[in-house]
């Protein structure tokens, strides 16, 4: 499906619709925030517990990739902020991320776990699926938060 259910439902959960990218799907501007902030916005609009991020909390950022699932979009030098559901502690973007930030580059990811990432998609693939099967009983079931903070 174009756009990906996924992304456009997590945009839509996350009120970020208005900031797309013309030129890319995935890529959100946003006002300029700092990642702490951005992922305790994240967090508390989603009702997500369980959310984790790498980088500077401090750090300004606006432009966020969004990649729902498994996996997260790779950082690159045209995005501050890679926002997922998860991927291998080691390699890959946490230590791109953290060598990028050393190098005076900062970037940042916010992990939400694969569940929550891709629930409010679920939605957006639920309501395509009524529009053709008229016969079947379609609902949307919401997977929720299934973890609990320690804090």
């Amino acid at each position: 499906m174009r756009p990906d259910p996924l992304v456009a439902g997590s945009a839509r959960a996350l009120g970020w619709t208005q900031y797309a990218s013309p030129d890319d799907p995935r890529t959100y501007v946003l006002p300029a925030t700092t990642l702490g902030e951005l992922a305790t916005a994240v967090a508390r609009t989603l009702n997500d517990r369980g959310i984790r991020i790498v980088g500077d909390p401090a750090m300004k950022v606006s432009r966020i990739v969004l990649g729902p699932g498994y996996g997260i979009p790779a950082l690159t030098s045209t995005v501050d902020v890679s926002i997922g559901g998860e991927i291998s502690e080691s390699g890959g973007n946490t230590e791109y991320a953290l060598d990028a930030a050393a190098a005076g580059q900062p970037k940042g990811m916010i992990m939400l776990g694969h569940m929550m990432s891709e629930d409010h998609g679920m939605q957006e693939v639920a309501d395509w699926l009524r529009a053709f099967l008229s016969s079947v009983p379609i609902a949307f079931i919401p997977a929720g938060e299934p973890f609990s903070s320690l804090a």
